[in-house]
């Protein structure tokens, strides 16, 4: 958990400019997951990133796109989608499958490596990649396909089944505390729903680090929550 803290307490918070420095997005993701499983080899996963920017050809936005989705390299896991190791860079890289924003994850860290500038959108219900020089191409990974703005539009119409009202602002950059925020979401989720209170405590007090970085205070929604989970330590 030190790890995590420390990497936390020194990201901007989500008003700051979006694109962090490289390496900073994998750092914080793998962090988490160190937090959650025992024996995660850092170097391993570096190094499994580093070989597919190796493998991504003439290294532009369309290399990538093509090594990594175009070939199924990374896709989206339908089977199993609410395992909370989805929610893992390392267990991505090893399985090739994951939820939306773990594959984004994984394809903006590539991306850096070739010198090129993507970065998370933080769309309601569906996770995406976008593009710093062209604001009207975005990435779905998980359905490994490209949309304009429309594309996005009817992408959430059909997973929230028009319940949610379109906003232009869906489709701004997120920051590193923003993807790591709603990647706690999917864990907080996950473990709730699979009666896993020890991970659910550790879920609940890096989401209390979050919101200490983000506000200066925990999320004052949160208090009994944070304060359930972490009987477990009690």
């Amino acid at each position: 958990m030190e790890e995590f803290d420390r990497l936390v307490a020194a990201l901007p918070s989500s008003a700051a400019a979006a694109a962090p420095p490289a390496g900073e997005l994998a750092s914080v993701a793998v962090a988490v997951e160190r937090v959650l499983r025992r024996g995660v080899d850092v170097a391993d996963i570096v190094g499994q990133l580093d070989e597919l920017a190796g493998e991504c050809g003439g290294r532009t936005r369309d290399d990538i796109v093509d090594r990594l989705i175009g070939s199924r390299r990374l896709r989206g896991d339908r089977s199993t989608y609410g395992d909370w190791r989805n929610s893992c860079v390392g267990h991505v890289l090893r399985t090739g499958a994951g939820i939306p924003i773990t594959l984004s994850i994984v394809v903006i860290e590539v991306a850096r490596r070739c010198g090129v500038s993507l970065h998370g959108v933080g769309m309601p219900a569906h996770f995406l990649v976008g593009d710093d020089d062209d604001p009207d191409w975005f990435l779905d990974p998980f359905h490994g396909r490209e949309l304009d703005r429309a594309g996005c539009q009817a992408a959430l119409t059909e997973v929230s089944g028009g319940r949610i009202p379109w906003r232009e602002s869906f489709l701004a950059p997120a920051s590193t505390i923003d993807i790591v925020t709603r990647m706690s979401n999917n864990l907080r989720a996950a473990f709730a729903e699979g009666r896993d209170p020890y991970r659910l405590a550790l879920v609940m007090r890096m989401r209390t680090r979050l919101a200490d970085a983000r506000t200066g205070t925990s999320a004052s929604d949160e208090g009994a929550l944070v304060r359930q989970a972490l009987a477990v330590f009690n």
